[in-house]
């Protein structure tokens, strides 16, 4: 009996699910009292079926656009132990790993999830990143050279924004840039410097 409302809540959640991707990517913030409402309504889901790995990847999910990273990494463990190939789990534990500097994993998250579903753009984004952070830079240009290829393939136009300046660039920075300018086929490009505001800790 306890099916239908564990359902409908699990329906009223999925139904916002592409705002959701667009909050966790970072595309837009979230109106106020949203993530803490979608918690409490997967608590209820989760109580009311602690089978379901959607439930707990959903409300991982959640949990780490509020930084509860422990909380969020626990279910999403518990998602995946029930369900392997949730890419929603992957890709989100992946990012949490990747905030925790913990790179090598979080590209292990990020290609099973790839292997699931390989035109996850901002996945493959997130692999890039954990890639230049762990140094892997000819891995890193290839998945971006594949996101704006898949995006230019869609009939839309791609802008590179590189700015200079920053810490660890070196005098080849500029020879790179263009480089994988003249390579990736962008669109259109827009170059800046790194300005240090006063007040900030570049100042």
């Amino acid at each position: 009996s306890g099916e239908v409302p564990v359902n409908a809540t699990l329906q009223k959640y999925v139904e916002t699910l592409p705002e959701w991707q667009q909050y966790l990517e970072q595309v837009q913030p979230p109106a106020p009292g949203e993530v803490e409402r979608s918690i409490t309504s997967l608590d209820e889901a989760v109580r009311l079926d602690a089978s379901s790995a959607e439930a707990y990847a959903y409300r991982g999910a959640a949990k780490s656009a509020k930084r509860l990273y422990d909380e969020a990494v626990q279910d999403l463990d518990r998602a995946l132990a029930i369900n392997p190939s949730l890419t929603l789990a992957l890709t989100t534990r992946g990012k949490i790993r990747a905030a925790r500097n913990q790179h090598d994993q979080a590209v292990v998250d990020f290609d099973k999830a790839l292997e699931l579903s390989p035109n996850m753009l901002a996945t493959t984004l997130h692999r890039a990143q954990s890639f230049e952070a762990m140094g892997k830079s000819d891995q890193a240009i290839a998945d971006y050279k594949r996101v704006i290829k898949t995006i230019q393939d869609l009939g839309v136009g791609v802008v590179g924004l590189f700015v200079f300046g920053l810490e660890a660039d070196t005098p080849d920075v500029f020879q790179n840039t263009w480089d994988f300018v003249k390579e990736s086929g962008l669109d259109n490009v827009s170059f800046t410097i790194m300005t240090p505001y006063p007040g900030t800790p570049a100042r």
